[in-house]
């Protein structure tokens, strides 16, 4: 199954604040038999720009930790972001 709305990616916006928790998250997810979380941080919410670029990078990071800690969880870039007439 595939998660397609998470905010597990460390340190972005409101999403999990410690590697212990994206964690948690992460193992929660297999529990539930997710295998891939499409990880979406805010971007263009006049509060938070998360380029793609840094979601990238983290995203690569993240998987690593995760294969290094056997969790069998694909983490997927992506992106919450709001389209509205003054952007």
């Amino acid at each position: 199954m595939i998660g397609i709305y998470s905010h597990i990616l460390l340190d972005f916006d409101d999403s999990a604040q410690t590697l212990d928790y994206a964690g948690s998250i992460a193992r929660l997810a297999i529990e539930e038999g997710i295998t891939k979380i499409i990880a979406k941080p805010h971007h263009k919410n006049e509060v938070f720009f998360n380029t793609k670029q840094s979601i990238l990078e983290i995203v690569i990071e993240f998987n690593h930790v995760l294969h290094n800690e056997n969790i069998p969880l694909e983490v997927l870039p992506g992106q919450e972001m709001r389209i509205y007439g003054s952007y």
